[in-house]
């Protein structure tokens, strides 16, 4: 995974390429994407998941890939960030 690429790409011997990561990076690089996929996505970032689209293609290159979905990750909060929250709600801050 590359922090600026926001995504990242597996090649297999087999020359087919598997790639995932933020949607907004991978669906410019698929042929075309579904109508349902811009809805779900904001569907589940709504509730508060994480969402990684993934796609595959032929060759090296990240170009002309054909969507297989959206994954939706749940990333719970450390446990260390409950005190952070307390601590800013006791400080008056209005935690959202």
């Amino acid at each position: 995974f590359e922090t600026a690429r926001r995504r990242m790409s597996i090649l297999r011997e087999d020359g087919v390429l598997y790639v995932k990561g933020a949607p907004e990076t991978v669906l410019p690089l698929c042929r075309e994407a579904p109508a349902w996929v811009e809805t779900q996505q904001l569907e589940m970032a709504g509730r508060g998941l994480r969402v990684l689209a993934v796609a595959s293609g032929e060759g090296p290159e990240e170009c002309d890939l054909e969507l297989l979905g959206l994954l939706g990750l749940a990333d719970a909060p450390r446990p260390e960030a409950m005190a952070a929250v307390e601590a800013a709600r006791a400080a008056g801050i209005r935690v959202v």
